[in-house]
């Protein structure tokens, strides 16, 4: 297998930045709530135990990838959904309790993730693939996924 070129590099570093610079309010809203503290460790706390937990393991978590997909592709939906106002009822209150669900199940899902994709990387490490933009992007987005459900849970 080829390894991947500086082009797969760039856009990488690129996506980076431009999350950085969009997670920046919610940031800030946690940072004056006093709260951002809490949900760092909380999320380092889960990542790495779920690491340790993906690493561990037997590979057995690597079964349940087409599933994990399915309640990521239902996730996304169900936040569209909410986003639209066709999810939640019309009341603030019934949207801001299905957001709070939505975020607790996001958070569940997203622990595993972790889980999933330590397994995956050391899958992809046995059989000597070397692409570490797709092994490291995977752990990336799966903290960035827990920092702002557990942000939303929190706050």
């Amino acid at each position: 297998m080829l390894e991947p070129g500086p082009l797969k590099y760039v856009v990488a570093i690129a996506f980076a930045a431009v999350l950085g610079q969009i997670l920046t309010k919610f940031v800030k809203k946690l940072e004056d709530k006093k709260t951002l503290d809490d949900v760092l460790i909380t999320v380092a706390g889960i990542f790495l135990a779920m690491t340790a937990v993906g690493f561990y393991d037997n590979q057995n978590i690597l079964g349940f990838g087409v599933y994990l997909f399915a309640a990521l592709i239902g996730l996304i939906i169900a936040r569209l959904l909410l986003v639209l106002g066709l999810l939640g009822g019309a009341s603030e209150k019934s949207v801001s309790s299905a957001n709070t669900a939505l975020s607790w199940f996001g958070t569940a899902l997203f622990t595993v993730y972790v889980a999933y994709d330590t397994q995956r990387i050391k899958e992809d490490a046995r059989r000597k693939r070397k692409d570490y933009i797709n092994s490291s992007m995977g752990l990336f987005l799966d903290a960035i996924n827990l920092f702002t459900n557990v942000g939303d849970i929190i706050e």
